[in-house]
């Protein structure tokens, strides 16, 4: 099992003209959110722990996660101040018990990756780091 991090902690100042101050996110899409459409596909991998790193509308998050299926796994982080890409890795490395390796991924994208695969690949020819692009 692995845990992962997804990154949440942006403004998203490129929405912002549509998205009246609402995270990407938590942005709407159907009957859904941005966000349990990530998770619904990351859980059909063998994921241990999320750790969603977070700063901007910490309260929408909160509140979303207290009322998401998967809210027993999910440890929101709330970072200090914007930390950026690496200063929010680092902080979630510093501040739990994250075990590696680990998976991260923006909690605005979304990929065709397989998880189960990469991690395999990555244990299997012990690698230090991978980036997985779809």
């Amino acid at each position: 099992m692995s845990d992962l991090v997804i990154l949440a902690g942006g403004f998203g100042t490129r929405l912002q003209s549509i998205s009246s101050g609402i995270p990407k996110a938590l942005m709407p899409i159907r009957n859904s959110v941005y966000l349990d459409l990530l998770l619904d596909k990351i859980m059909h991998f063998n994921i241990h722990h999320i750790y969603l790193s977070l700063h901007y509308r910490l309260e929408l998050f909160l509140d979303h996660i207290s009322q998401t299926t998967y809210k027993d796994i999910i440890a929101p982080i709330v970072e200090p101040k914007p930390l950026g890409t690496g200063g929010a890795i680092n902080y979630i490395i510093q501040n739990t018990s994250i075990t590696s390796p680990f998976f991260v991924i923006n909690g605005d994208s979304f990929s065709n990756v397989n998880l189960d695969h990469m991690k395999e690949g990555y244990s299997r020819n012990r690698y230090k780091a991978m980036i997985g692009i779809s």
